[in-house]
């Protein structure tokens, strides 16, 4: 029989910001994570330095027993760009 899909996924911070560090967790046997922008892991947890919103999307984790693969499990991360703001700018209106 095929394994069930891994449990308690969760994505850390989410929404995340460009230029910090994504944690993801989820509870299972011999996990392996895929995502956007060919992101590949194992264990858990599991980071990833986020540095691009093309690393938003969906991440799916599957677990391995008795050598069958699982139905993956998936949690969607937002990724938003860090803002800007030149030196000066704060607190003016146009």
């Amino acid at each position: 029989s095929i394994p069930s899909a891994p449990t308690n996924v969760t994505a850390s911070p989410n929404p995340i910001c460009t230029g910090n560090t994504l944690t993801l967790s989820a509870t299972g046997s011999n996990l392996s994570w895929t995502g956007p922008a060919s992101f590949t892991a194992t264990g858990s947890p599991v980071t990833r330095s986020i540095t691009s919103t093309t690393q938003g999307g969906v991440y799916s984790v599957t677990q391995t027993v008795a050598n069958c693969n699982s139905t993956p499990a998936t949690v969607t991360v937002t990724v938003n760009p860090t803002e800007v703001h030149p030196p000066g700018t704060f607190g003016v209106t146009k």
